[in-house]
């Protein structure tokens, strides 16, 4: 029977010497060489983790150490959304990440709605307010985009209203088609067998476009940069629709189905319900692409423009489902702080959502979650941008959403 190898005292220090450096070489590997770092800057204090290890940064820029491959890092902040965001990290060397945080809107009641007009904005000068004194009595009132200026009409004649200065002035206007193009009064008038659009300047009527084909039986839409105006033809029971462009002086048909109700314009689109009784959709045509996506909205009426490219609707989805696909992300964290502080609901109580669509980037995220009891509706969603806030009616009172820290 052979005997056992046994190791010289040589080659046991040996042995010993390159397990150790073996141990250095895979300290140094782990801790020192095979290491990148992400280096984060954003409103402190926030918190960073990647892949269950979490890091509190109260001061900005802030680092942490990461192996050299691709990584999904969550960001969060007390009171905004978290966001998560992939990275790759390379060895030794230092990844820049920037971190913007979105506020969770918070929702508030104001009281009961109180507001001169029915047809009001639900947002300053008019909130909170009663009665108008000096604006002359009628059921048919437009109001400018900023909500300063009111067209109103009684009997056959105009009268515009200014807010600021709570002066009413006579417009000159007899039985024509008018509506608000920006700050400005546009409306047709048709002499003999011609037809113009003409714009309000200075208290006089100026030429905009003629046109040789004179609408029958117009309905005139204006857009709130004054930059378009669409004109719906009516004509039994089914509508054309036409785009006239007040800086080129264009005419174009746009295809929109007959029976689209609600038509508006918003954020560069047309905004319209395609007119069916069930399963009603909300379409938004691109002016310049003419492209159409569909938005999860309840209904045309209700979508606000928020801003350049982005509106706002009531929807009773948290999340875009089905098709079209409008190809876009959604917010997955919506805190209990957005939810209103009122009593406990019945069971039967549900939930609609305020949701804001940004068409240049596809991103949908819900704004607020709104509590409603049996035969109660979200109305009036109205964005007042100056004081970052969004205010919208419901049961009778009115609510803001305030879309900013200390707004």
């Amino acid at each position: 029977m052979m005997e056992a190898h046994k190791p010289t005292r040589k080659q046991g220090i040996m042995f010993f010497l390159f397990t150790l450096l073996l141990v250095i070489f895979i300290f140094l590997w782990v801790f020192f060489i095979n290491q990148g770092w992400l280096v984060v800057s954003g409103p402190a204090p926030f918190d960073i983790n990647v892949g269950g290890s979490e890091k509190t940064c109260t001061a900005s820029p802030c680092s942490i150490k990461l192996v050299p491959r691709k990584h999904t890092v969550s960001l969060s902040k007390e009171g905004y959304f978290e966001k998560t965001v992939p990275v790759d990290i390379s060895m030794r060397k230092e990844t820049k990440l920037e971190a913007s945080f979105k506020f969770i809107p918070k929702v508030l009641e104001k009281g009961e709605m109180v507001l001169p007009f029915e047809s009001a904005p639900l947002k300053p000068p008019y909130i909170g307010i009663p009665k108008l004194p000096n604006v002359p009595k009628s059921d048919d009132m437009l109001f400018s985009p900023s909500g300063k200026l009111i067209l109103v009409s009684i009997g056959r004649e105009f009268f515009i209203y200014n807010f600021a200065t709570g002066e009413t002035t006579n417009s000159d206007l007899l039985d024509v088609k008018a509506a608000w193009a920006g700050e400005d009064v546009v409306y047709l008038q048709t002499v003999d067998t011609k037809q113009a659009l003409n714009l309000i300047k200075d208290g006089k009527g100026v030429k905009v476009v003629e046109f040789d084909r004179p609408f029958k039986s117009p309905e005139i839409i204006g857009d709130s940069a004054g930059n378009n105006i669409l004109i719906v033809e009516n004509s039994g029971g089914d509508s054309s629709f036409y785009l006239i462009d007040l800086g080129n002086k264009t005419r174009k048909k746009l295809e929109i189905p007959k029976n689209a109700k609600n038509v508006k314009f918003a954020a560069g689109h047309l905004i319209y319900d395609d007119g069916a009784v069930e399963n009603k959709k909300v379409s938004a045509l691109n002016l310049k692409s003419l492209e159409t996506v569909i938005l999860p909205a309840i209904d045309a009426a209700g979508v606000a423009e928020l801003g350049e490219n982005s509106v706002i609707f009531v929807s009773k989805e948290k999340r875009q489902q089905g098709q079209p696909v409008l190809g876009v992300t959604i917010s997955e964290a919506i805190a209990e702080a957005q939810k209103e502080t009122v009593d406990p609901q019945p069971k039967k109580d549900i939930s609609n959502y305020v949701v804001e669509y940004d068409f240049s980037t596809k991103e949908i995220n819900t704004l607020a979650d709104i509590t409603l009891k049996e035969g109660e509706t979200v109305k009036k969603l109205t964005p007042y941008l100056e004081k970052d806030r969004i205010f919208f009616e419901k049961g009778g009172k009115a609510f803001e959403i305030l879309l900013k820290e200390g707004a």
